[in-house]
């Protein structure tokens, strides 16, 4: 890839008036502040942010009800095709079944719960 000439800024409100969408992958605090700023401009926005809380994630959904928004809080094509994979299961298995899915990290990990 060649230079692309885009230039890298910390003042997104310099940004918002030529930007069609927003995008962020960011950590739920950060990502909140932006999607205010977002919102505010009445841009759209992607979030693939994780590790929300239920607080978090209740503001969230209030910010982003007031702008085109897509959050997908785990784009990784692996668990995607597994959820995907998971459902038709268990909609072959039927009632009897109950199935569970669950995830698990490193103690480390900085974005959990991931998605």
């Amino acid at each position: 890839m060649g230079r692309v000439n885009i230039p890298l800024t910390d003042d997104l409100g310099s940004c918002l008036p030529k930007s069609d969408v927003v995008i962020d992958f960011t950590g739920p605090a950060s990502c909140l502040t932006t999607l205010q700023q977002v919102a505010s401009a009445s841009k759209a926005m992607v979030i693939g942010t994780t590790g929300f809380s239920e607080e978090e994630l209740a503001r969230l959904k209030l910010l982003a009800a007031q702008i085109p928004c897509v959050f997908s809080p785990n784009m990784s094509v692996g668990i995607n095709f597994l959820i995907s994979t998971v459902g038709q299961i268990a909609k072959s298995l039927g009632e009897p079944y109950n199935i569970e899915v669950i995830e698990a990290h490193h103690n480390k990990k900085k974005d959990a719960p991931s998605g």
